[in-house]
């Protein structure tokens, strides 16, 4: 027989745990929102820091790509989508924050494992934002690549985690030698593509790394009902087949308002965002119920 043993730190109701963000924590996210708010807009504004990349290659075809009024003389050239990246920062910095707590976690068998993979999550959020700051106000090509490299990573990393957690692990045993090489595998293989796909075909690649998490996700919650984990990663889903709308309109500026403060490209970074935090509470609900026999 088995017995599900569930948290009381998660709660039953609503679509994300309740009462695991602390103030202090929440704090922090209001200060860094408001710092770096306000850091984007004085950057912008200081006469020293205007033509900061004259010398640099702009990529002149991402200049007039998203719907957003472009300055090239500006330090931050897309201050709006750049202003919308920070949503990765936070939550890198909520990821973090758990850490301590999800090391008290005695019972999980992958437990290692998950924490691992939520401390690589967190980096690679951080990695995205840097990315994301300097892809919008640089606009060059080495940006470009760089940002490119950082949705990859985004993109790839719930296939890398599903396939070490379901396909090449069960209850904390290795299966094969394989899970030895499947995480350097598929770091060398982002790497490829990051370096040596042309540009035009970089967001194709996206596309099927987009399109793996589909089908990773459909093959490892197959056959199960009911659980809160497999909510969690439905809303991860869907959150990005919203930001695919949302960088539709973007890119043949369907409801386009250039120069204002809003960006349809934020709306997708804050979906891209959304879909990356509901990805990490499928993490930390399928490390919270355990399954132990009796």
């Amino acid at each position: 027989m088995t017995k599900i043993r569930t948290f009381p730190s998660f709660s039953a109701h609503g679509p994300y745990p309740a009462g695991w963000l602390s103030w202090g924590t929440r704090l922090v996210l209001i200060v860094v929102v408001s710092l770096y708010g306000t850091l984007v807009f004085v950057v912008n504004h200081i006469p020293a820091l205007q033509n900061s990349w004259i010398d640099w290659q702009t990529n002149t075809t991402k200049v007039n790509l998203l719907c957003e009024n472009t300055v090239l003389s500006n330090p931050i050239r897309q201050p709006a989508s750049a202003f919308s990246g920070i949503v990765y920062l936070l939550l890198a910095i909520i990821i973090f924050s758990r850490v301590e707590y999800k090391k008290s976690i005695p019972v999980d068998p992958l437990r290692k494992t998950r924490l691992f993979y939520e401390l690589l999550l967190a980096s690679v959020l951080v990695y995205v934002f840097g990315c994301s700051l300097f892809y919008h106000a640089s606009l060059t090509r080495i940006a470009v690549q760089l940002d490119y490299s950082a949705v990859y990573a985004i993109a790839a990393f719930p296939c890398l985690y599903i396939g070490q957690i379901t396909f090449l692990k069960a209850n904390g045993t290795a299966q094969s030698r394989l899970q030895f090489f499947y995480f350097p595998l598929i770091v060398i293989v982002l790497a490829v593509i990051s370096v040596f796909v042309p540009l035009r075909e970089k967001s194709l690649a996206a596309f099927v790394f987009i399109m793996l998490f589909f089908a990773f996700s459909f093959v490892a919650e197959m056959g199960k009902t009911g659980s809160r984990a497999r909510k969690y990663l439905a809303l991860s889903n869907i959150s990005v087949m919203v930001a695919l709308i949302w960088f539709e309109l973007d890119k043949y500026k369907i409801g386009c308002i250039p120069g204002g403060y809003f960006s349809l490209h934020g709306l997708w970074n804050l979906f891209i965002g959304l879909s990356t935090f509901y990805f990490y509470l499928y993490m930390s609900e399928s490390g919270q119920a355990a399954v132990v026999d009796e």
